[in-house]
Parts: structure tokens; C-alpha cells; sequence
């Protein structure tokens, strides 16, 4: 059944459709239109905006390769990090290194003290604990070893022969090696 319009109505439905098309249709209001309608009416099919989309997978590209970037910059990092720490590792090629605790309290200290280089830790590290001497060994000589063994035997049979008449040549090499020791 037909339903019949007068030319009035007509003309406003029509120019209500037009303006409708109109808002929904513009780059700058469509968006928002399409919004209001699916507000609603839920069951509104929203037409797929090809700007929206590229914008949306430009930022979701854009977000995927800062986070790649940042990923690989901070295992660039961690792998300096890591050669910087094994350089200071015992080894057969670094005699003088530091065992595996030894780096643990390494990078305890850098922790602690907030020091971002492993070579700075080190240093100070090697300046907190300094390497103590070696103890002499266990083998003293017995002589007096003066050098020449025929003039040595001499100096010695004057040792228990004349202790001071020793003494007195002794002292006067000594002279005379402080004399020439000046001269120079």
C-alpha cells in the first residue's frame, strides 16, 4: 500500500537525506557521524575509513619497530657488558683474573654503587682489595754469596781471623762506592 506524501514533505525528507549523505560523507564529520548513529542504532554498519586504517597500522608499525629497536639496543648492551666482565674473567690467556665469585662481587659493587662501567668497578674494586705480596719462599741461601767466591773466601778467613780489620776494609768499599755513586 502506497503511502502518499505531499510535495512539502517530500522536499524536506529528501533535502534531510541529503544533508545526512552530506555529514556522513565529509572527511572531517563522517567519522563522528557514523559514531552517533552506531550510539544509537548498535546494529549500524560503520563504513571502513582507508585513512583510519593506514593511520592505525602506521602507528601499530611505527610502535612494533621502536620496540624491535629498543630490544636490539639493549642486547647490543648487555653484550658489551657481558665481554667487558669476561676480559676481567680467570682464564689461561688473563692468569691475573677474577674468579666467578670474584665478578659476582664485581657487579655487586657496580649495584651498590651505581656505576654503570665495568672497567671504573674494576678499578675500584682492585683499589678497595689491593694484591698482597707474595710471601718470600721457603729457600734462604746459607752464604754470604759476595760475588767473587776466591776474594770471598779471603773476605771470610779476615772475618774470623780479624773481625775488625773486616770491618774497617768493608767500610772503606762502602766509601767509596757512595764517592763514585756522587760523582755521577
Amino acid at each position: 500500500m502506497p503511502i502518499e506524501v505531499d510535495e512539502a514533505r517530500y522536499a524536506a525528507l529528501e533535502g534531510a537525506e541529503k544533508l545526512l549523505n552530506t555529514l556522513l560523507n565529509n572527511k572531517d564529520t563522517g567519522a563522528e557521524q557514523h559514531k552517533l548513529i552506531k550510539k544509537v542504532h548498535p546494529a549500524h554498519q560503520v563504513p571502513i575509513d582507508p585513512e583510519t586504517v593506514v593511520a592505525e597500522a602506521r602507528a601499530a608499525a611505527k610502535a612494533e619497530l621502536a620496540e624491535r629497536e629498543r630490544k636490539e639496543r639493549d642486547a647490543m648492551v648487555e653484550k658489551k657488558f657481558q665481554d667487558d666482565l669476561n676480559s676481567y674473567r680467570l682464564s689461561d690467556s688473563n692468569p691475573n683474573g677474577f674468579t666467578d665469585e670474584g665478578i659476582e662481587k664485581i657487579v655487586g659493587l657496580m649495584k651498590d654503587r651505581t656505576i654503570p662501567d665495568v672497567h671504573a668497578a674494576v678499578a675500584l674494586w682492585r683499589q678497595m682489595h689491593p694484591v698482597k705480596p707474595e710471601p718470600p719462599s721457603g729457600y734462604v741461601p746459607m752464604g754470604w754469596n759476595f760475588g767473587n767466591a776466591d776474594k770471598d773466601d779471603e773476605k771470610k778467613k779476615l772475618l774470623l781471623k780479624d773481625p775488625d780489620r773486616f770491618l774497617d776494609l768493608e767500610a772503606r768499599e762502602v766509601f767509596e762506592e757512595y764517592r763514585r755513586m756522587d760523582r755521577q
